[in-house]
């Protein structure tokens, strides 16, 4: 079997540079620390005239999401109502040149490392299908509390990938940032909440009646102020779906 091929840049000189602006560290920084689970951003990149420079701006926005420790989810949803937020508060004109120049995604890891998941790979295929004229270029950057910071760049006009790219950093903190990413959070990051009950009953001897398991220690309403043991079975059936699969 032949051995898997490498690519070796011969002459990095053309791959652009990476610089984020101190603000936009602390920004980024002040959304991981504030941030208990996963959270992920969205910010502007300014390309210079050569294109030998990627500036990231301190233009950050958060998208609506649901997270956990170890994922986070953005719907669709999530980015047309960010256009549309763009949108009421910009006008139109700056809303697409923002959207345009908006080729920086970045999220948590938490307290893990920041080396990219299979899934964070096939996030990021999934954000640049739409290709930009003029500006081809696309950055993950990945941190965590300990400070830690990947950073791979995606060329289309190259069609190359270049995985821990090099970055210029500005890292002075200002605490005052943290009002901004507590404000973020709260607003647009919820958390995935998992609930397992086993709906299925069981005959109780001592009782002698029918019973969910655990239900003698459920807080849920009862169905019509009955108790499980006085409910028939159709009853039964409405009140597990109300309690245990709503919606």
């Amino acid at each position: 079997m032949a051995e898997s091929m490498s690519v070796e840049a011969i002459d990095s000189s053309f791959i652009p540079g990476i610089h984020i602006t101190q603000k936009a560290y602390e920004k980024m920084m002040a959304l991981v620390d504030n941030c208990e689970y996963e959270i992920a951003w969205f910010a502007t990149v300014d390309v210079s005239e050569d294109g030998k420079l990627l500036t990231v701006e301190d233009t950050i926005f958060v998208p609506e999401q649901k997270v956990t420790g170890v994922t986070v989810g953005i719907k669709e949803e999530s980015m047309s109502n960010l256009f549309k937020y763009l949108r009421e508060t910009y006008g139109v004109d700056k809303a697409i040149e923002i959207n345009n120049k908006m080729r920086l995604w970045g999220h948590s890891h938490v307290n893990m490392g920041v080396s990219p998941s299979g899934t964070d790979t096939n996030q990021m295929k999934e954000f640049t299908l739409d290709y930009v004229e003029g500006n081809p270029y696309f950055i993950m950057i990945i941190l965590n509390k300990h400070k830690a910071i990947h950073v791979t760049l995606l060329d289309m006009r190259a069609k190359m990938k270049y995985v821990n790219a090099p970055y210029t950093l500005d890292n002075s903190v200002d605490p005052e940032i943290d009002a901004w990413a507590k404000e973020q959070i709260e607003s647009n990051v919820e958390k995935y909440v998992y609930v397992y009950h086993n709906p299925v009953r069981r005959w109780d001897s001592e009782e002698g009646y029918n019973a969910a398991f655990g239900a003698n220690n459920l807080t849920k309403k009862p169905y019509d102020g009955k108790g499980v043991k006085d409910m028939t079975d159709a009853e039964y059936d409405q009140w597990v779906k109300d309690n245990f699969f709503p919606g």
